[in-house]
């Protein structure tokens, strides 16, 4: 006689199996089939040019019973040198068909079509989270999509905007299409120009709503224009914020001019936390984020001789995370340094990186002022993080070496406040 299982359990159990059991599973029998699909089909991938959007649809509507196992669709081309293009028509018929949908991640595809899409294809799917990166797409297409679904989780990496052929005219963005955000992280997106390329952070923080409670912001931090727009948007809108990334990691190159080397020496500077360029915009997080309680940063640690260690602009981000720090609220809980490595530091030269040339003594002081923090975290980045030079709330692709065990050593002996209290440091 079968043994009969509640459906929850079958699940539980069907979640530890890999992909290639959950597809011997389905010929278990009719109950184990169904409990199978549901994870088979919880995350559907379409490889272009391999597969076109209008064959998944295709297949959608010849499988009825699989739409509702889908949550998550990924759409991506990972050969083309020219990426394809979809129209964001075809797109939403496709969303249409996906009622449980509830995540989009579009990479390496170019995104056409108007604005204008009759109420009939719009699909309704509420908290969606849309990702984009390393994409070309039109203005129209791109105000499309965040209009018409409530997007509440928004991750842009690098997105070229490209003005629409249909309305040149028209403004790349308004504030209907983040009304509905609760979530952003934005890196580098966009717009051509004869020159060079010109970044629209500042634009995409203006249209925001006052309602974000995560943000994520990459830049070139000498861009004064682009630090000086997250601090307005932090003094406007950012009271609601309780988790604020910054990364800083691939963009502290300062010219070795002799005003900034004149700086880099300096271990005070004007406000005690030593020298850094003026421009960099000063922000009291305190008052501008009074909810925050998470906060994280990416930035660089440089290897360089003894002689040249000073040099490096790498400490500039440092010092300036740290006056950030000394800003935020007292119900701060939780810190991450997220880490670009130059290169493999040996651990017998720990004293020729960015590691041993940070202030360490006055990093001990503003954590002692956290009295509620609960964890620390220092975790160094792989290369192939940030392999494209785009921005995404970084993942942790840490590396395992004598290096980090050495630096982990290093730093805690440092932070004599956290020896006698309850908080959770890590390193790598």
């Amino acid at each position: 006689m079968a043994v009969f299982l509640p459906p929850e359990i079958r699940l539980n159990v069907a979640q530890r199996l890999s992909r290639r059991r959950l597809q011997a599973l389905c010929f278990a029998s009719r109950d184990w089939r169904s409990t199978a699909q549901i994870l088979l089909f919880r995350v559907i991938r379409v490889i272009l040019p391999r597969r076109t959007v209008a064959g998944f649809i295709a297949f959608l509507r010849s499988s009825p019973h699989f739409r509702a196992y889908v949550h998550k669709l990924f759409i991506y081309d990972n050969a083309s040198d020219k990426p394809p293009s979809i129209s964001v028509k075809e797109l939403f018929k496709a969303l249409k068909l996906l009622p449980a949908l509830r995540c989009l991640k579009f990479d390496s595809i170019a995104l056409t079509g108007s604005s204008k899409v009759a109420k009939a294809n719009l699909p309704s799917l509420p908290n969606f989270h849309l990702a984009c990166s390393r994409s070309d797409v039109e203005t129209s297409a791109f105000n499309a999509l965040l209009t018409h679904l409530r997007v509440a989780e928004l991750h842009l990496s690098f997105l070229l905007l490209r003005p629409s052929a249909s309305n040149n005219s028209a403004p790349l963005f308004c504030s209907e299409m983040f009304q509905s955000l609760r979530i952003l992280n934005v890196g580098q997106v966009v717009t051509p120009r004869q020159a060079q390329s010109e970044w629209r952070t500042s634009e995409i923080l203006a249209a925001c709503p006052d309602s974000l409670t995560s943000l994520g912001v990459g830049y070139d931090i000498n861009r004064y224009r682009h630090g000086r727009a997250l601090h307005e948007f932090l003094q406007e809108k950012g009271s609601h914020i309780e988790s604020l990334n910054i990364d800083y990691g691939r963009w502290g190159e300062i010219e070795p001019e002799a005003e900034e080397m004149r700086l880099m020496m300096d271990d005070v500077g004007r406000d005690g936390f030593g020298g850094m360029p003026s421009k960099w915009p000063k922000m009291k997080l305190s008052t501008c984020c009074p909810s925050l309680k998470h906060i994280t940063f990416v930035l660089f640690v440089a290897y360089e001789s003894l002689d040249d260690m000073k040099k490096s602009s790498a400490i500039f981000l440092w010092r300036y995370a740290l006056r950030l720090l000394a800003s935020a609220p007292k119900t701060l809980c939780s810190i991450t340094v997220l880490f670009m490595m130059d290169g493999d530091v040996p651990f017998e030269d720990l004293d020729r990186s960015t590691i041993d040339t940070v202030d360490w003594r006055r990093w001990d002081k503003v954590l002692k002022g956290l009295g509620e923090l609960e964890r620390l975290t220092f975790a160094p980045l792989g290369l192939e993080a940030y392999g494209k030079g785009d921005f995404e709330v970084p993942s942790r692709q840490e590396r395992t070496s004598a290096w980090c065990e050495e630096a982990s050593e290093f730093v805690l002996k440092r932070l004599r406040s956290l020896h006698d209290r309850d908080v959770e440091f890590r390193f790598a």
